[in-house]
């Protein structure tokens, strides 16, 4: 059995560690922030077209799922702090690389690279919060940590727009890649592998209906604030016509914002009501909520039902990721890899189904995606249980 060292750590020591696993997040984050801004610059600069532009984030995404499938595996042989620093280094080499690179096929392959750090930091911090923290800790330290999931969106664009270079904007990520590398190295404390009992991990988490339950129902539940996210500025851009700039600051802006108090209210809320009623609650107004801001004739009603989603969806998103902390406790690594696995399919499904849904149909029919999160909700509801409530 592995051993928790969840009270072993003075409250300054702490906080160093949230510190460190939220800078973690937030360089990892970086990268798509700077692609996404800067995609059309990039395509020009080597004369291709966006659309293989493109293909930098989906060889990216690639290494991603790759890596974080293998996280458990990874994690019976070195330790945490030890593959962070290793996530660190290929994030900033894969910044460094594309910063220089000459051609297209140079920064295909070096921001492929940044994969490495989104695959290895999602699993490794989710499992540290249950290495180092209480279970009465994990909800409000949760909802500090994965604030960073959300902040490069909130932050990035208008320090990037300022900056206004892409080789610049990739420089910048490897200068924070530095500082998050020494920001883990004094955060966290030195630990050891987990064990040497790979397979087993992952024979546990597959047979446990509880902990599948929570994968399952998380690749259906994202797919709500996933469709807000991918496609909720465009949507009031061609249905509504809204202007661009007030869409940055309406939708984009706005949606970060209602997502971050979500998430801190999530980490207050969840120790009241427990990890799995926030959850199934939290996906039904997130799907019904995403069901309503596609659908409304009215832009403002449309509008609020857009800040309810994004809002519940802070909520939902930090409700499943305790509760994933304490599914199979004994093979956390394992069981945050395959979740984190969870969270990237549904990212490819979302924007799959919802591109294919505009190409034949229109705006409206993402309500189907809305109705998926209902659906997701009730997966937690009939499969999942909350460890730290049952008995």
């Amino acid at each position: 059995m592995r051993q928790e060292s969840t009270h072993s750590h003075q409250p300054m020591k702490r906080a160093l560690i949230i510190l460190a696993l939220f800078a973690a997040i937030f360089g990892m984050q970086m990268p798509s922030a700077v692609l996404s801004l800067f995609l059309i610059d990039i395509a020009a600069h080597f004369n291709v077209p966006v659309g293989i532009g493109g293909q930098i984030g989906t060889a990216a995404f690639i290494v991603t799922v790759v890596t974080a499938a293998f996280t458990g595996i990874l994690t019976s042989r070195y330790p945490h702090k030890t593959l962070l620093l290793v996530s660190v280094g290929a994030l900033s080499l894969g910044a460094l690389g594309s910063t220089m690179a000459p051609n297209f096929q140079v920064v295909l392959t070096t921001y492929a690279l940044t994969g490495i750090s989104v695959g290895l930091t999602g699993a490794l911090t989710m499992s540290l919060i249950g290495r180092y923290f209480s279970v009465a800790e994990r909800p409000k330290t949760t909802s500090y940590i994965v604030i960073a999931f959300m902040m490069p969106s909130l932050v990035a664009a208008p320090l990037l727009g300022a900056i206004g270079d892409w080789r610049l904007g990739f420089g910048s990520v490897f200068a924070l890649a530095c500082i998050v590398a020494i920001t883990i190295l004094a955060g966290l404390p030195h630990d050891d592998a987990v064990s040497g009992r790979t397979l087993e991990g992952y024979t546990a988490v597959l047979k446990n209906k509880s902990a599948l339950g929570t994968i399952f129902g998380n690749i259906l539940t994202s797919t709500g604030f996933m469709t807000i996210y991918v496609f909720g500025a465009s949507l009031y851009r061609e249905q509504f016509g809204m202007p661009p700039e007030f869409v940055s600051v309406l939708a984009s802006t706005g949606m970060s914002i209602a997502w971050i108090v979500g998430s801190l209210i999530a980490g207050r809320m969840i120790p009241l009501f427990g990890r799995k009623t926030m959850t199934v609650i939290f996906s039904f107004v997130n799907g019904l909520s995403v069901i309503a801001f596609t659908t409304l004739p009215s832009v403002w009603l449309s509008l609020l039902a857009f800040y309810i989603g994004s809002f519940s969806a802070g909520i939902r998103g930090t409700s499943v990721t305790t509760l994933s902390i304490e599914q199979v406790p004994e093979h956390r690594e394992v069981m945050q890899a395959m979740t984190m696995v969870s969270q990237f399919l549904a990212s490819t499904l979302t924007a799959s189904i919802g591109g294919l849904i505009l190409v034949w149909f229109n705006y409206t029919w993402l309500a189907m995606l809305g109705l998926s999160t209902v659906i997701g909700g009730a997966i937690f509801q009939i499969l999942t249980i909350d460890p730290t409530k049952a008995g």
